[in-house]
């Protein structure tokens, strides 16, 4: 599977990206949250996890040129979310992905914690339903350059749902 995006500037930009592995159903979206801040080293935000067989994947997005981001922790319901992939460019652009198997059913946080204060950080929660308990995601891929285009090839077999956290910034 090859994603895509383009912007209308030449632009730095990293991005990361996995597959959900289904179960015996079809993969389903359940729901989508998220949260930006500006100059913090931490976001917390609400997301409702729904469903059987469910699987909660964590984008994080930060940009600063004095640190260079990372995330410490990152929890849901204060359970720990495993880290399944992540990228720095050479302009300070980090994004990373991390996810966590059978998340707790209904409104609980996720807490997103970097190792800095960051100039902009951003995060989004997407969980699914139906997905494997046990190969929950497929094989972590990434990008990063500078171009009006990103392109990310990753694996993924039918059925399953790609999930994705792309940053940018404007060059200038």
């Amino acid at each position: 599977l090859e994603l895509n995006w383009t912007f209308g500037t030449s632009d730095d930009y990293g991005a990361v990206v996995a597959a959900f592995k289904e179960s015996s159903a079809l993969v389903a979206f359940d729901a989508k949250s998220s949260a930006t801040g500006v100059s913090v080293s931490s976001l917390t935000y609400s997301h409702t996890c729904r469903g059987s067989n469910r699987y909660l994947i964590v984008g994080a997005a930060a940009f600063d040129i004095v640190v260079t981001p990372d995330v410490s922790t990152c929890t849901y319901n204060g359970v720990a979310m495993t880290q399944l992939g992540e990228r720095l460019d050479a302009n300070f652009n980090y994004t990373a992905l991390l996810g966590l198997a059978a998340p707790a059913v209904g409104a609980n946080n996720v807490v997103l914690t970097m190792t800095a204060s960051c100039a902009d950080l951003g995060s989004d929660a997407t969980s699914a339903i139906n997905v494997d308990q046990v190969n929950s995601t497929g094989t972590y891929a990434s990008a990063e350059g500078t171009n009006t285009a990103i392109t990310v090839n990753v694996s993924s077999a039918a059925n399953e749902l790609v999930v994705d956290t792309v940053f940018y910034t404007a060059v200038s």
